[in-house]
């Protein structure tokens, strides 16, 4: 007997009407934030290149950046940075991400990632978090210029 998950396979997806209606209606479904240009890599084709601005949004101006973003209907939040697990405010913003309905994805360099990090990460359920990887450990090191990032 197939279970729902498969059977929910062969049922044509909405995402393509949702995606229409929302261009329609100027809605922007996809967010991407750049949650802090704070870095603890110095890659070589980075584009912030070491001159990182401190001034970043606090947590309440980014609580309201997300509350805004909500209202105007976005759907999904894609979060990088620098990098954004830097932030101390980190998960207490993804948790109001969550609050507000976002799914959302992480963009991580992931060098900051340790057992805890990544059991927080996993029970805010995140559609994904991606990690940067840009060789084998010579190559990857090389790259970010920080021995041991691989």
């Amino acid at each position: 007997m197939a279970s729902e998950r498969d059977a929910s396979r062969h049922e044509p997806s909405l995402l393509p009407e949702v995606r229409r209606r929302a261009a329609e209606a100027v809605i922007p479904l996809y967010a991407l934030w750049e949650a802090t240009q704070r870095c603890n890599l110095r890659c070589r084709h980075c584009y912030l290149a070491g001159e990182w601005e401190r001034n970043e949004m606090d947590t309440a101006q980014a609580g309201d950046m997300l509350d805004q973003l909500a209202r105007l209907g976005s759907l999904f939040l894609l979060i990088t940075g620098g990098d954004p697990l830097l932030r101390d405010d980190f998960f207490q913003l993804v948790d109001r991400a969550r609050e507000l309905g976002f799914a959302w994805k992480l963009l991580t360099n992931g060098t900051l990632i340790d057992a805890i990090k990544a059991r927080e990460l996993a029970k805010r359920n995140p559609l994904a978090v991606s990690i940067s990887l840009h060789g084998l450990e010579q190559t990857h090191e090389r790259t970010t210029r920080v021995p041991g990032s691989f």
